[in-house]
């Protein structure tokens, strides 16, 4: 099949997000990469200033953070503020996350059209395993308010699968190390038959921006000493702060292949010059911790699985951050070749042109539980069967009869699995609905499984109006991801 028309992929990161156009002609892959000169994702970062109202984005506001932060106010990991009621007060005027990720998907249309000439209409988006579906709805609601439209969200895990499956089909259980600029997100999966089941999911709040800092402090020490002055390295000027800390970042990323490295500036605030040496050595043995802390994580993630390390037999390393040499080395050391590391190149790009492909060729959601409702006689009536394709593309219509005459319809709804606590069916969610009270009187239910992987129901009773119609949601149902077929070949 022919693909003539580009289609994008979005990694939603963070720190970074990550843009990714791909076509297909003949047989080959056209991968572009969509970024701040075509080379490094966007800084998920905005400045607005307090007084102008002036709206600055992505490697501007990293590069100046500390000057912008004077007259700014920076909003950074908008993500985590999903969902919340967390509210940024600017001039008077009101931000909310939803408000401030229209923004940055704005901003990062402007650039693309810009720089390359190409407008993004619609795009796969990839989010964290697990986000809450009133999260995945925010975020829907912020990016299609730039002008994107989402042509679904696929999971961060999953996306890095696909892009590298050729090198992973052969392990059914793997670990997806995704090390960003401020997070470490760690899923671990089960992959059977070209069905990707997710087992476990951790992260911290760790990540490059933490190395970078550190290694400008440890730089700004050295110099202190060298020159014999105390001046700490906060009391610096903001725009000294910035140009260390993005000076450091660029340092860290050549110890992937480098062995020693001299970190100089010709001018440094009060501290003038300086030229510090750096080996490789040293530098892992200050970025240690950190390193330590990833293999923690890790290790505390696939004990949440169930499992143990023996068990996974590989490993995909994607974001920028999982590419430090030290972090390699720590875990050939712990596990040797019982561990297959799978490290794409440019893995800050992976998860976007995973998300791409599977904008070209998308593969299924299909739920991975029953989910129903116990009838009176604790039979279980399933609405929704295991295996099905979800989002559903019309709505499942049923109907139900009171078996008394109260004035309320309880319903149950269960997955027709055993609480072992009770050794009864288990009870997901509880219901009740306005009835009028006749012996044998219907309710009627329309239920759907919509975009955002929400299960949705509208119930009411025939003998009511439609102002009585209950409207229910259950966003916890648990889903595995069957992956679609494609072949071809970058070029």
């Amino acid at each position: 099949m022919l693909y003539s028309q580009e289609r994008f992929g979005i990694d939603f990161g963070t720190t970074n997000s990550s843009v990714v156009g791909i076509s297909k002609s003949g047989g080959y892959f056209n991968i572009n990469k969509l970024g701040e000169d075509g080379e490094r994702p966007f800084p998920t970062l905005l400045a607005i200033d307090r007084i102008s109202k002036e709206v600055y984005f992505g490697e501007e506001v990293k590069i100046k953070r500390r000057e912008l932060s004077e007259s700014c106010e920076i909003i950074s990991s908008v993500k985590t503020y999903i969902g919340t009621d967390k509210r940024w007060d600017i001039g008077g005027e009101i931000w909310t996350p939803e408000l401030v990720i229209a923004q940055i998907f704005t901003s990062i249309s402007q650039k693309i059209e810009r720089y390359y000439n190409k407008q993004i209409k619609k795009a796969v988006v990839s989010i964290p395993i697990g986000l809450p579906s009133s999260k995945r709805k925010s975020i829907r609601k912020g990016i299609e308010s730039a002008g994107i439209e989402i042509n679904g969200f696929i999971n961060e895990a999953t996306a890095a699968i696909f892009k590298n499956y050729d090198e992973v089909k052969g392990h059914s259980k793997l670990a997806v190390f995704d090390w960003g600029g401020g997070t470490l997100d760690i899923s671990i999966v089960e992959l059977h038959s070209g069905n990707l089941y997710e087992r476990a999911i951790n992260g911290i709040k760790l990540g490059g921006d933490d190395i970078d800092i550190l290694l400008a402090k440890w730089v700004h020490s050295k110099v202190s000493q060298k020159k014999n002055l105390n001046i700490a390295f906060e009391e610096m000027d903001k725009k000294d702060q910035d140009r260390l800390i993005t000076l450091c970042e660029d340092i860290k990323k050549t110890f992937t292949y480098e062995d020693v490295r001299n970190i100089s500036l010709m001018k440094y605030g009060d501290l003038g010059a300086f030229n510090i040496p750096l080996d490789i050595d040293t530098f892992s043995e200050l970025i240690s911790p950190f390193v330590e802390k990833a293999i923690e994580t890790l290790k505390e993630t696939v004990n949440m699985a169930g499992m143990n390390m023996k068990e996974i037999t590989g490993l995909i390393m994607v974001g920028g951050s999982s590419n430090l040499r030290p972090l390699h080395e720590r875990i050939r050391q712990l596990w040797g070749e019982d561990l297959d590391i799978i490290l794409p190149d440019e893995p800050e790009w992976n998860v976007a042109e995973g998300a791409a492909l599977l904008n070209m060729d998308p593969g299924q959601f299909r739920i991975n539980q029953d989910l129903g409702v116990l009838l009176s006689d604790n039979s279980f009536f399933p609405i929704v069967k295991k295996d099905s394709i979800v989002p559903t593309q019309d709505s499942i219509e049923h109907q139900f009869a009171l078996v008394d005459d109260s004035n309320s319809a309880v319903f149950l709804f269960s997955d027709n699995k055993i609480d072992p606590s009770t050794k009864g069916k288990k009870v997901l969610d509880t219901l009740a609905i306005k009835a009028k009270g006749f012996s044998n009187e219907n309710i009627k239910m329309k239920s759907y499984i919509d975009e955002d992987l929400i299960f949705k129901s509208k119930i009411k009773s025939n003998h009511l109006g439609d102002k009585y119609i209950e409207e229910y949601e259950y966003p916890n149902i648990k889903f595995y991801y069957k992956l679609p077929k494609i072949s071809g070949d970058v070029k």
